[in-house]
């Protein structure tokens, strides 16, 4: 999970001809502008980030007022980082379409990634008050992180807890509700919350698992935190997590099962250059778990 990334709201037209029996000039331009709509999208979730721009630019000059082109177009340019471009075209398309959910998330994501934390306020608490969207469990999410961030940890905890209401198994939300006990050194809840976060469709969640080994190491149950480590680094090789699992698993052996205070302070050192991608690393899980749900 060295990525970071999140859940990618995209428009995707399964039906690509509307053309007339006619065949009228409007409607032949319109089959275009979705041929290249439907090809560019595909060449997003295939992390085609260059293919896709091209794509959906072609889309864009053949019907430059559709939102869900233009929505599209603008994560295009966001991954290939240029995020000035992708919030100007976002809040374009915003004002041709109020009602495309799929534009406010992403724009409310951008504003997070850009540390503009009270425009993605903003947006996510008039999603919350919205009777017909359907993903309101990403939006208590998401305003959970802004909480989080700005160190309201009261909110944070009732965003994530509202999240999990609306969706139970939505893995990036309890695995938050965990951490906002652990970081509050309430480790007892945190290991219980830990446990749920690991449940389930949530069992690949290796963040998850990580932080429950290391709450096993708060509260001296050092064993089970060694059993912990070594499940990481047998089920998810190669990764960051794996790698730090390890470290901490050669500090046990070397200092001792109770040296809990040196174990954590290690953590700490390899944790203080990665705190601010944690929590999109957390969610990139969904993503991979349920492949970009969010499909009109």
């Amino acid at each position: 999970m060295k990525r970071k990334s999140f859940i990618l709201f995209l428009g995707f037209l399964l039906g690509c001809s509307s053309q007339s029996k006619n065949g009228n000039e409007e409607s032949k331009t319109m089959s275009k502008s979705e041929i290249f709509y439907n090809e560019g999208t595909l060449n997003l979730y295939e992390k085609k980030y260059t293919s896709a721009l091209n794509n959906l630019l072609k889309a864009y000059q053949l019907a430059p007022e559709d939102d869900k082109i233009i929505n599209n177009l603008a994560m295009s340019y966001f991954f290939k980082k240029n995020v000035e471009k992708a919030e100007k075209l976002l809040i374009q398309a915003g004002e041709i379409n109020p009602s495309n959910f799929d534009v406010q998330m992403n724009l409310g994501f951008i504003y997070m990634e850009t540390n503009q934390l009270k425009k993605a306020e903003n947006i996510y608490q008039e999603l919350s008050n919205s009777l017909t969207f359907e993903y309101q469990y990403r939006t208590y999410y998401n305003l959970g992180v802004i909480a989080y961030k700005q160190k309201d940890t009261k909110g944070a905890l009732n965003f994530f807890e509202k999240s999990i209401k609306e969706n139970e198994n939505y893995c990036p939300s309890l695995y938050w509700k965990a951490r906002v006990f652990y970081d509050n050194q309430n480790f007892k809840k945190a290991l219980t919350h830990f446990k749920e976060s690991v449940k389930g469709s949530c069992y690949d969640t290796a963040q998850s698992h990580y932080y429950l080994a290391l709450t096993h190491i708060k509260l001296n149950q050092v064993s089970d935190a060694r059993m912990k480590l070594n499940h990481i680094i047998e089920t998810y090789p190669k990764t960051d997590v794996a790698l730090k699992s390890q470290t901490l698993l050669y500090n046990i052996r070397k200092n001792g099962e109770s040296d809990k205070d040196f174990i954590t302070q290690r953590h700490r050192q390899l944790y203080q250059n990665s705190e601010s991608s944690e929590i999109n690393d957390v969610q990139n899980i969904e993503e991979t778990k349920d492949n970009f749900d969010a499909i009109e």
